[in-house]
C-alpha cells in the first residue's frame, strides 16, 4: 500500500471556501487565497492538509507576500519559523 494521499479542496473545512466555486480551485500551485484562508480561519485538520499539499517553506513565503494577514496568523508563523515580523509584507506596508 502506498502512503501517498492525494488531497483535494473537499478535504478542507466547508467554511473556508463558502464564497468560491470549489470545482474551480486548483491546488496544483500554492494559491495565496488557500494559504490565507487556512491560516486565518482554518482548523487544525485544515493546517495538516495544507502542510501535506505544500512544503512549509512555500506556505511561509506565500504568507510573507500577502497584502493582509490576521495578526494571530502572522504571530503563529513567526513563532514556528523564526522569521521576523518585518519580513512580512502586511507588516511593512500596512493598510491605509
Amino acid at each position: 500500500m502506498s502512503d501517498f494521499v492525494k488531497y483535494t479542496v473537499s478535504d478542507f473545512s466547508d467554511h473556508l471556501f463558502w464564497d468560491f466555486d470549489r470545482n474551480k480551485i486548483s491546488l496544483d500551485q500554492p494559491q495565496a487565497q488557500v494559504v490565507q484562508r487556512v491560516l486565518e480561519y482554518g482548523l487544525l485538520k485544515d493546517w495538516i492538509v495544507l502542510t501535506h499539499l505544500y512544503p512549509f517553506q512555500t506556505i511561509l513565503l506565500t504568507a510573507m507576500h500577502l497584502r493582509t494577514l490576521d495578526p494571530k496568523a502572522m504571530a503563529f508563523l513567526i513563532n514556528i519559523s523564526g522569521v521576523s515580523k518585518e519580513d512580512f509584507r502586511c507588516y511593512t506596508k500596512p493598510r491605509s
